[in-house]
């Protein structure tokens, strides 16, 4: 019911891709006759599937149509629409499976590194002014909401769509320290908390204090970044992550004259930064690369991250070479020869 609009389009596109691979199956029109090898099929097409432009799809968003896809067929079975249908079409498991594929272990992770969110910060003035328009709010009270944003995005390491859909009622303080209240909609785990620094409280209090002078439309009065009313979405709630991400935030990336790399080129002129990896889901790389060049055990990374499994945390960061060196530095200290004697 009323589910996330993202949520619903990959629901609809596994959906589209699964019917056309059937259309062209030998009794791909006969739902009674359906079997194993026409799913094996459809999952050949979500393994393969493009973009539009004839561009791959990315390993994760593949593995996503199946998930969809799967929750899809769950759903039906359970309300009784695919009764008619052998239970042989169905997803396996085992046989069924789009893996997500490891990244190579000294390659570097989609982390937006440290020195390139320094120049970040240099450059908040430069957040757009807002195409958007609503009744008593100014160009300067949309550029402060996105700097919000993009500040929880750096400090807190949550999803965008996470962020954009905090509550008013987001900052809780626990014997004198602040907590966020945060909703994991990926995994619907509702009502998460995060302990977060006192400056990224004091963010979100300045902002609440700008928020109460400035009107808002009903439908979005419970959110912390409420959304502009607009003749397309004249009832949205909150902030929309994707339009943030593609409007807002690129327009600030590409506004901003000059993005460097440290050290210099070939030909003495700084190294441009590559642009293209400055996404807002590129903080939360950045979230947990942060803490684990900081030396934060991998289980509380898991727990900061709110992942099911290590191994999802590990894809997140790389460990850097200096941390690498200190562990060889660390073990040959402890090296014994032949005979037992120490030999660091």
């Amino acid at each position: 019911v009323r589910p996330p609009t993202t949520d619903l389009q990959r629901i609809v596109a596994s959906a589209v891709l699964a019917s056309q691979v059937l259309e062209h199956r030998p009794r791909g029109d006969e739902p009674t006759r359906l079997g194993m090898d026409d799913m094996s099929a459809v999952v050949r097409a979500f393994a393969t599937a493009c973009h539009p432009d004839g561009k791959t799809y990315s390993p994760s968003h593949r593995h996503a149509l199946l998930g969809y896809w799967r929750r899809t067929l769950d759903f039906c079975r359970h309300a009784g629409l695919m009764d008619h249908i052998p239970g042989s079409f169905a997803v396996h498991p085992k046989y069924h499976v789009i893996p997500i594929g490891e990244a190579r272990g000294d390659e570097l992770g989609r982390a937006i590194p440290e020195h390139v969110i320094a120049q970040l910060d240099q450059n908040l003035h430069l957040i757009n002014q807002s195409s958007f328009s609503q009744l008593g709010w100014t160009s300067d009270d949309f550029a402060a909401m996105y700097v919000v944003v993009y500040k929880l995005l750096r400090d807190t390491g949550r999803r965008p769509n996470e962020i954009v859909s905090l509550r008013r009622t987001c900052l809780e303080w626990v014997d004198g320290r602040p907590t966020l209240i945060w909703d994991n909609h990926k995994r619907r785990r509702l009502g998460r908390r995060l302990p977060i620094h006192t400056d990224t409280a004091g963010v979100i209090t300045d902002w609440l204090d700008r928020l109460s002078r400035l009107p808002v439309r009903s439908e979005a009065e419970e959110w912390l970044f409420p959304a502009p009313g607009s003749r397309k979405r004249p009832r949205a709630g909150h902030l929309v992550a994707q339009a943030f991400g593609s409007k807002i935030w690129r327009a600030w990336v590409d506004a901003i004259p000059d993005l460097h790399d440290p050290g210099l080129a070939a030909d003495g002129k700084p190294i441009a930064t590559d642009r293209s990896i400055i996404v807002p889901y590129g903080l939360r790389h950045a979230y947990a690369q942060r803490h684990a060049d900081n030396g934060v055990d991998i289980e509380i990374l898991c727990e900061l991250m709110d992942h099911k499994s290590i191994e999802t945390t590990r894809g997140y960061y790389t460990v850097s070479l200096d941390r690498k060196r200190k562990a060889i530095d660390k073990v040959a200290g402890f090296t014994v020869d032949r005979h037992g004697n120490p030999a660091p």
